[in-house]
């Protein structure tokens, strides 16, 4: 489904599925850390990040920001990326 909505309007939420091997998930949650410090330094208002106790392999990251534009404005002005970020740790 595709909405037509103005990137002025908001809040908008966010949510990244993440499955993760059991054996790293301590090293995948300090790695979160780091990610919510960046999510709420670059615009969002509000942070989680879930584990279903269901699937011990799946964890949800939310974040919510004031609009559409704000989560564009934000990955615009980036820093410059250094291949060490948390998102590109492959031993996950």
């Amino acid at each position: 489904m595709v909405i037509d909505t103005n990137p002025d309007e908001g809040p908008a939420i966010t949510s990244i599925e993440y499955k993760i091997d059991p054996k790293t998930a301590e090293e995948f949650l300090q790695a979160m850390k780091e990610m919510e410090r960046i999510r709420l330094r670059d615009g969002a208002i509000r942070w989680n990040l879930l584990r279903d106790s269901a699937d011990p392999e799946r964890y949800l990251e939310i974040f919510v920001t004031e609009s559409w534009a704000s989560i564009y404005d934000s990955t615009k002005e980036s820093p410059p990326k250094t291949g060490k970020e948390p998102w590109n740790d492959k031993s996950f």
